[in-house]
This record gives C-alpha cells, sequence and structure tokens, in this order.
C-alpha cells in the first residue's frame, strides 16, 4: 500500500529553441536560441486532511539555464 501522505516526483522539461524571439524590453537581446533540458524534482506532505478541506506542504527546486545571449 502506497504511503497517501508523502509524495515525490522528478520531470525533465524539454525546451526547443525559438530562432528570432527576444525580450520585450530590449528587442536586440535574443531569447531562447538553444535548445535545453530543465530537470525539476518536488515533493509534498499532506498535514492535514479532513472531509472538506485538505493541508498540503509542497516544495520542490529546478534547474533553468539563462536562454539569453549577450551583447558583445
Amino acid at each position: 500500500m502506497p504511503n497517501r501522505f508523502f509524495r515525490a516526483g522528478f520531470s525533465l522539461h524539454f525546451v526547443n529553441s525559438t530562432p528570432g524571439a527576444a525580450l520585450l524590453y530590449d528587442q536586440r537581446k535574443a531569447y531562447g536560441e538553444k535548445f535545453s533540458i530543465q530537470p525539476r524534482l518536488g515533493g509534498s506532505y499532506v498535514l492535514a486532511e479532513y472531509q472538506n478541506f485538505k493541508v498540503e506542504l509542497a516544495m520542490g527546486t529546478y534547474c533553468e539555464i539563462s536562454r539569453i545571449q549577450t551583447l558583445s
């Protein structure tokens, strides 16, 4: 029987390149020219569960490499 109070998860997000995209505040800075992989890890714990109410604590982390190209 799985534990119904604690849950953990891991995922990989694959973000494809977006050629020609730029930031709104500075159109000279290219954004998303390269393909990137973003790993994500998280967990949650049910503190209290009632018939119509549930208190759950969740936390997680992810690693995202900046996709903004700097100006030379």
